[in-house]
Formats: C-alpha cells, structure tokens, sequence
C-alpha cells in the first residue's frame, strides 16, 4: 500500500514539475514587446495568458471590483491612426503640404506646396509605422517611393499624438534633426 501511494505521489509530482517547466519555456509578446510582468500557463493542453499584462502592455487600465466581483478593462484617449492625417512639415526644402493614409500595416505619404512654400514639388512614398499606445509616441520611416521628386531622399517622423493631434520632429535617414511636422486626423 505503502509502495502505491509512493509511487502515485511521485508521479504527481514530476507531472506538476514537467508542467511547470513547460510554462515556463512560454514566450508571451504583445504587439512586438516581449511581457516579463506574468507568464503564461498551460493547463489541461490550454494557454491561458495574464489578462492584466497584456492589458496593460497595451496602453489599457485593468480594475477589479471586489463587490460586483468584476473586472473591467478601459483605454482613455485612445486614438486609431487607420484614417487620412493633414499638415505641414519643415525639411531642407522649407513648409511642406502633407497628407498621411493610415492604414492596418503603412502609411502612404503625399507631399506637395504650400500657398507659401510653392516651388516643392509633388511627391509619394510608402511608409511603415510604430505607435506605442503606452507613451503615444509614434515613429514614421518611409521605406518605398511611389514619386520621386530629383534630388529627395526618405526623411522620418518621430513624434507623439494628443488627441487628434500628432506634432514631432522631422529626422533624416542619418539620424539629423531637419524640422518640425504637425497633422491633424480628418
């Protein structure tokens, strides 16, 4: 008897540790960021993730309310970038008209003369996108051109959205400061 309570304890025990050791090796990333706050636990063949973690790693407030026993989840300011963007830049070329299409994965970029600034000339580029919905910050870095004006190169945007505000600093590909951008979602 004594022997069949042993052995049934040690099994027990190495499948509690194997499990352990199998949700340990688990990785959880949210939107590129690798979580360390929480792991991840496997239970039964399911995954089940730190709903808190990855609220939060997500720019969003987690409560819990201990009387109604509810937990509820909210983002303030939550602006979506998926639209049409309007503004000016400064760059070598001095004001710039721009105009940024958000969508899910780019940003396509249509630039152009101001009434004050009219000798730039028209041009597009595609453009990937980061936005850290924590800090606001976002970054712009153009990567294809659909038209090249003679003598243009990429420049990136780095700056932060209020609202429906996004201002920042215009940088070119060798890391200079070139001017300042301001748009406004439409």
């Amino acid at each position: 008897m004594k022997k069949k309570v042993f052995l049934a304890l040690f099994i027990m025990l190495l499948t509690v540790s194997v499990t352990a050791i199998a949700a340990t090796n688990i990785t959880l990333i949210v939107n590129g960021k690798q979580v360390t706050t929480a792991s991840p636990k496997v239970e039964n063949g399911t995954t089940y993730v730190p709903l808190r973690a990855v609220s939060e790693t997500l720019g969003a407030t987690v409560n819990w309310n201990q009387k109604t026993k509810t937990v509820s989840i909210s983002q303030a300011d939550q602006v979506s970038l998926i639209g049409t963007w309007e503004g000016v830049y400064t760059a070598s070329q001095g004001e710039t008209k721009a105009t940024l299409e958000f969508s899910k994965d780019t940003v396509a970029i249509k630039f152009g003369p101001t009434e004050t600034n009219t000798k730039v000339p028209t041009g597009e580029i595609v453009a990937l996108y980061e936005y850290d919905t924590v800090t606001k910050g976002i970054k712009i870095e153009g990567v294809k051109w659909v038209t090249q004006p003679s003598n243009y190169s990429f420049v990136d945007f780095n700056g932060a959205i209020s609202g429906n505000r996004m201002t920042g600093a215009v940088i070119s590909t060798s890391n200079d400061y070139i001017g300042d951008f301001s748009f406004v979602k439409k």
